[in-house]
């Protein structure tokens, strides 16, 4: 996969963090070394999830002819089969039948992510816009808050994340999938 900016690559690792949460074998190291040696000009593949899997295990097999063959839809469509049919890592919840429940407390957390109202180390921040990821609210002219670097690690983080997914589990709610998926790719 050509990284063109930072851009893709962030993309590429928040794509990397959703596998992981997913479940995705843990091997995430391996699985970023196998991506950044992909191109355009050495890989027929140009799907960025595709590309980024290791398609030479066993058990991608399936997912490697469709690639081959240029099908990234039956090569995505491959590769969930695979997550849907594997039998490890060990699922603490059934990921077909996720909880449909969710708490006030997380359904308000998504209701601020909704909003791109963030709250990280105690300091809620609401984003004009475009989420800037590498903003950090304490360290801005005028702060009324100390400086302090560990705001935007805990916001990079995204705990908002899981909570508007619960929430959408919850509720069937699209805002929640749309506006995640929004922020995923953003």
């Amino acid at each position: 996969m050509k990284n063109h900016s930072n851009t893709v690559g962030r993309r590429h690792f928040l794509g990397i963090v959703a596998a992981a949460a997913c479940g995705m074998d843990p091997s995430l190291r391996a699985l970023a070394d196998h991506a950044r040696s992909q191109s355009s000009t050495d890989s027929a593949i140009s799907d960025p999830l595709i590309a980024a899997l290791d398609l030479s295990r066993p058990e991608m097999s399936s997912v490697a002819v469709a690639a081959a063959k240029g099908d990234i839809v039956g090569a995505r469509s491959a590769f969930a089969v695979y997550l849907r049919t594997r039998t490890k890592p060990v699922w603490f919840e059934d990921p077909a039948a996720p909880s449909k429940k969710a708490d006030s407390e997380t359904i308000a957390t998504a209701n601020r992510a909704l909003k791109h109202t963030f709250v990280s180390v105690g300091i809620p921040y609401t984003f004009p816009g475009t989420i800037d990821w590498s903003f950090n609210v304490t360290t801005q002219p005028g702060s009324q808050y100390a400086a302090n670097y560990e705001w935007t690690w805990q916001l990079n983080r995204m705990p908002e994340w899981i909570a508007m997914a619960q929430a959408y589990s919850a509720t069937s709610d699209s805002r929640y999938a749309t506006e995640l998926g929004s922020q995923i790719v953003d």
